[in-house]
């Protein structure tokens, strides 16, 4: 080949090329997809609701940074920072991360059984950055081998019931601040509500003015003001009211959040010991799983109203990738905010740049502004803390919950009661055994229905037998089986069939349309029935197997065995008709069978 000809031939390929590299980047690079879309037009819609996202931002970091036991300081950074990784690295345009009240409550209960069990100490906060270390990596690792599926299997029931029971542990926690008490930290829930029985004769009377007035006027501004920041509104009041109490009226200082740290968090990497990773090993696939189910539930939550498409996959990493930075910039762990989403997409984001434009407001208050909290009383916080904990609290789908499903019920007590009395992983842990329990028991059990044949309809359409109605076909069974036949649902299946008397006929024509897998096991059960009929002089048909069946049994040797093209059929109807022609069939060949042998006897007698 000639230089000329290469010269030639590499225009050619070099669009290719670039039309493949355009197709692979998004993968890798998912802010690719967005960045075209950042015009002048969207960056003024964007620029607004980060300015929304981060007032909302600022209340709810330093109210989830001190139910998780760390400096208040820890939430703002998470806040900050979460937020730009997850815009860069996940699939949806609208979700926010940062710390959320569900996993702060966890990493407090984890921390609370572990050596470190002081919050706010510097072997505390270092025990927070290695979890969430541990954990983001775990996320990252389940996005890379693509298992965001995984989610799918955890009920909502469940996410119900842990949330439930995490709201009531965050108020009771909240208790001692809310009323003024000076008390140990209890380790349980029953001994803390028992100790703060015990000394309220003890509670401090302007504190508990501050607190209650701070949670009337959030509630207020949340019920008349809704488009208005009113955690922020409330925070603003509690600090105002405590500086008259003390400056007009002479009264005792209240405890103050106090003034942040100025300045950008500090980068270091957590020393992680094999001891210390070991005994938060178990603690961090908890959390982590629990992170990825907000993750992925909030985000396709917003997906219904703004029609993306999103990936799960996408959305481990991201959500690993955030964790692994907090770790390292004196965050904590972080997910998917539901708040911060919704207020994201109601200020009219276009664009994930809308996060990125909240946490530089962030950044700004971090360098300027540190003193906000100075004058912040921690009944305040207190009271917001309480109203977010309550926000957990789904009480129209718990009722939906009581009157739909009795089983679903019941898991959701469970997980409640888990949630309140036992460690809060284990809680996890026991809730996702319930909803793979749940599973296996929807999958192991399918729908069998027995139907008959309407003879009054003129397209001679399946219906349900019942004792009302007489079968016109009294050696054909036909049977429809909603779910899998595989080696959980085989014993079940062939139990029904059983007492329903089923194997005793002589045709049996089962409707596949609803089975939409069957393995080795769930063949051998088909040929089971096969040989019951054919000992009874008649076979067994199928009929309106879906393509990933059909496509299974044709690769397999039992496609014959089964009967082929004679036994299996694409409608109904023509499974009906060419039973009942084969029926009539047999029926006059035995007739045959029969009449020279009663010839043959009527003459002897004569």
């Amino acid at each position: 080949m000639t230089k000329s000809s290469v010269s030639n031939a590499n225009p050619k390929r070099l669009p290719k090329l670039l039309q493949r590299l355009s197709l692979l980047l998004p993968a890798f690079f998912p802010f690719l997809l967005w960045l075209p879309q950042v015009t002048p037009k969207n960056i003024k819609m964007d620029v607004s609701a980060g300015l929304t996202s981060a007032i909302f931002a600022l209340p709810q970091g330093l109210a989830f940074a001190l139910i998780a036991g760390l400096p208040p300081e820890f939430g703002l950074y998470a806040a900050m920072v979460a937020p730009v990784v997850t815009a860069l690295f996940g699939s949806s345009w609208h979700a926010v991360s940062g710390p959320t009240v569900a996993t702060s409550i966890v990493i407090m209960s984890i921390l609370s059984d572990t050596a470190a069990a002081v919050p706010q100490t510097p072997q505390f906060v270092s025990y927070a950055l290695i979890l969430t270390l541990i954990a983001g990596c775990m996320q990252l690792l389940l996005g890379v081998f693509r298992l965001g599926h995984l989610v799918d299997f955890i009920s909502h029931t469940v996410i119900l019931g842990f949330s439930c029971g995490a709201a009531l542990l965050i108020i009771t926690s909240q208790l001692k601040a809310f009323l003024g008490l000076s008390l140990p930290r209890q380790q349980n829930l029953l001994e803390s509500l028992y100790q703060t029985y015990l000394h309220l004769d003890e509670t401090n009377l302007s504190v508990l003015f501050i607190s209650l007035t701070t949670l009337l006027v959030a509630l207020l501004c949340k019920h008349f003001y809704k488009r208005l920041p009113y955690f922020l509104i409330a925070m603003i009041y509690g600090a105002v009211v405590s500086l008259l109490m003390t400056q007009f009226l002479y009264l005792q200082e209240p405890d103050m959040v106090g003034a942040l740290p100025k300045g950008l968090p500090s980068i270091v990497v957590p020393e992680v010991t094999w001891f210390q990773a070991r005994g938060l090993f178990a603690s961090a696939i908890a959390i982590a799983t629990l992170g990825l189910i907000q993750a992925v539930s909030i985000s396709k939550t917003i997906a219904t109203k703004t029609e993306q498409h999103i990936d799960a996959n996408k959305e481990f990493i991201a959500q690993g990738l955030s964790n692994i930075t907090c770790s390292l910039t004196s965050g904590f762990f972080s997910s998917c905010s539901f708040t911060r989403t919704g207020v994201n997409y109601s200020a009219g984001a276009v664009t994930p740049l809308s996060s990125i434009i909240a946490s530089g407001f962030i950044l700004l208050l971090l360098l300027f502004a540190t003193n906000v909290t100075a004058y912040l009383p921690t009944a305040s916080m207190s009271a917001i803390i309480m109203l977010i904990g309550w926000g957990l609290i789904d009480m129209a789908h718990i009722r939906k919950l009581i009157k739909t499903s009795r089983t679903e019920t019941a898991v959701f007590v469970v997980t409640l009661l888990s949630t309140l009395f036992l460690s809060l992983e284990f809680a996890i842990y026991s809730g996702m055994f319930l909803s793979l329990l749940m599973y296996l028991q929807k999958t192991s059990t399918p729908k069998i229905i027995k139907l008959t044949v309407d003879k009054l309809d003129p397209y001679q359409r399946l219906i349900p037998l019942s004792a009302k109605r007489e079968n016109p076909y009294p050696e054909l069974s036909i049977i429809r089986i909603d779910g899998s036949i595989f080696f959980g649902s085989v014993n079940h299946i062939r139990t029904v069939l059983e007492k329903r008397g089923i194997l005793r006929r002589k045709n049996i024509l089962l409707i596949c349309d609803g089975v939409n897998l069957v393995d080795i096991s769930g063949v051998e059960l088909l040929l089971l029935i096969k040989k019951s009929c054919k000992k009874s002089g008649g076979d067994l048909y199928l009929s309106g197997l879906t393509a990933e069946v059909r496509a299974y049994l044709l690769r397999s040797p039992y496609w014959k065995q089964l009967g082929g093209r004679k036994n299996i059929f694409n409608y109904q109807s023509e499974a009906v008709a060419h039973i009942s022609q084969v029926s009539e069939e047999k029926e006059t060949h035995q007739s045959k069978e029969k009449k020279p042998k009663c010839d043959k006897l009527a003459g002897i007698e004569t």
